[in-house]
């Protein structure tokens, strides 16, 4: 029933992305997937520059162990936003998850020195 209505939800208010990653995180919380893919596909289909809908997507596709994907969406949203620091920390969590801790330590490390140069108020 949940599920019903949020895609209901999602599917009226096509512009509102911020709402919709609410909405995807709830999915993924509730362990539906393909209704996380389903919602973020299509805000990369309305809104191809949108960093943080890569960054979702790569998230899911990682919870999925599609890892060739997730890799692909982390490094769009990087593409997009070379300055990303969750997008190089989730791309570096999922090297991690193949065992290639080169590549793993070399995106954390790049994460955090984006993280430590970011300004604090």
């Amino acid at each position: 029933y949940l599920s019903h209505n949020i895609s209901k939800y999602y599917i009226l208010f096509t512009k509102y992305y911020l709402s919709y990653l609410t909405i995807v995180n709830t999915y993924l919380k509730m362990i539906y997937y393909e209704g996380a893919v389903k919602i973020v596909n299509n805000i990369v289909y309305n809104d191809p520059q949108n960093s943080m809908a890569y960054l979702y997507l790569g998230y899911t596709h990682r919870e999925y162990k599609r890892y060739k994907d997730a890799i692909y969406c982390f490094k769009k949203a990087i593409d997009i936003n070379p300055n990303y620091e969750r997008a190089y920390r989730h791309l570096g969590f999922t090297y991690g998850d193949l065992g290639d801790n080169k590549n793993a330590n070399n995106f954390n490390e790049i994460a955090n020195s984006l993280d430590k140069a970011r300004i604090r108020y």
